[in-house]
């Protein structure tokens, strides 16, 4: 039986292919399941490739030179590691006032030639120009100051955004307001039903949201006589601490309506006068 890829069972017979643990992967498996990005250039360090190792980042060796001025990094060469960039010992120390521009960020100088922004009089490594917040690189993409510190757009939004009473997550898009507090669309929602409340007639229970129909059922007083409940703004009767609609205040023997009438009470149950007898 011929020798297969561990991954996509290609055969291998005439095809160059990379033993991992004893097991063969076609060249391309190999590379898309185990290969590492380089932190350099950004492309995959395939196999046979040397490369070089550190912190968990790895670059091709001829990528792994210093960030501000270019130069190879050899076995005898002395560098800083920051974050993903190398920087050569020469570079990391050299005073400001040997290289023109200060950064910043870091504080070095920026060498002649070096990738740098300028924004308002101040100036920063290429690779320093980031975000305050999540850290990454502005490169081209837009950004938004605040005080001395740069924003991404995304963060900015994160940062200053009202924020979603239920979730309390940022309300980036349209919101709705609801007694002084906003929400998303989708988290302004019935809490015994899970309706969208969003222009509906709705009920409060502390913070609590409801449609109408859920706050009656569960808040509204019930009728004596048809036990629905007396809604907000229906006109109804009270007696003994007991409700009725005024529609359902009637004999319980001859059903005469005894709204504004004497009547005599047994229990749950009115009568008019002569049905009492």
């Amino acid at each position: 039986m011929s020798e297969r890829c561990e991954h996509c069972v290609t055969p291998l017979v005439g095809k160059e292919y990379v033993l991992r643990e004893c097991k063969p992967y076609c060249t391309e498996c190999f590379t898309k399941l185990f290969s590492f990005l380089c932190v350099g250039c950004g492309k995959t360090i395939g196999p046979g490739t040397r490369k070089l190792s550190l912190d968990n980042l790895h670059w091709h060796e001829g990528c792994f030179k210093c960030s501000e001025c270019a130069t190879p990094i050899g076995a005898a060469t002395e560098y800083l590691l920051e974050g993903k960039e190398i920087v050569c010992k020469t570079c990391a120390t050299s005073p400001a006032g040997d290289m023109g521009d200060s950064c910043v960020s870091c504080k070095r100088g920026i060498r002649e030639g070096v990738a740098k922004v300028a924004y308002k009089g101040r100036t920063w490594h290429e690779r320093c120009f980031a975000c305050a917040r999540c850290m990454e690189t502005i490169g081209t993409k837009s950004f938004v100051p605040h005080g001395d510190e740069i924003y991404c757009v995304s963060c900015n939004e994160k940062k200053t955004a009202t924020r979603c009473f239920t979730c309390h997550k940022p309300v980036t898009e349209k919101g709705v307001v609801y007694k002084e507090h906003t929400y998303h669309r989708e988290c302004l929602v019935c809490i015994g039903c899970n309706t969208p409340l969003a222009g509906m007639n709705m009920c409060t229970r502390g913070e609590l949201l409801y449609c109408e129909p859920c706050f009656e059922k569960k808040y509204s007083k019930k009728c004596t006589s048809c036990r629905k409940p007396i809604t907000a703004g229906a006109k109804f009767l009270t007696h003994d601490s007991l409700e009725w609609h005024t529609e359902c205040f009637k004999c319980k023997r001859c059903g005469l309506n005894m709204a504004g009438k004497g009547f005599v009470a047994r229990g749950d149950d009115i009568f008019c006068g002569d049905c009492a007898k």
